[in-house]
């Protein structure tokens, strides 16, 4: 009768890791896009929710720590990026 051999442990949470990291690595790719769809409306909602005086008046500067709760569209969360040197 032949032995049947199992993966150890570490190898089954080793493919789960990477089942995760090529799942999180499509979604990344899939969001790009839909990233760049954004900053082009993005960029035509600057002129009146003026991001730059926002962030001037929290002090949000280089190195901040910034947490966006309720972030809706993500409007914020590119500039928020952007300022902290994310």
């Amino acid at each position: 009768m032949p032995t049947v051999t199992y993966p150890s442990r570490q190898s089954a949470h080793a493919l789960v890791a990477l089942a995760a990291v090529s799942m999180a690595t499509l979604s990344g790719l899939v969001n790009l896009q839909s990233a760049q769809d954004y900053k082009t409306q993005f960029a035509a909602r600057d002129a009146w929710q003026r991001p730059e005086e926002v962030m001037d008046k929290l002090g949000i500067k280089q190195g901040s720590v910034v947490a966006d709760v309720g972030c809706g569209s993500g409007y914020f969360i590119f500039h928020f990026a952007t300022r902290v040197g994310a």
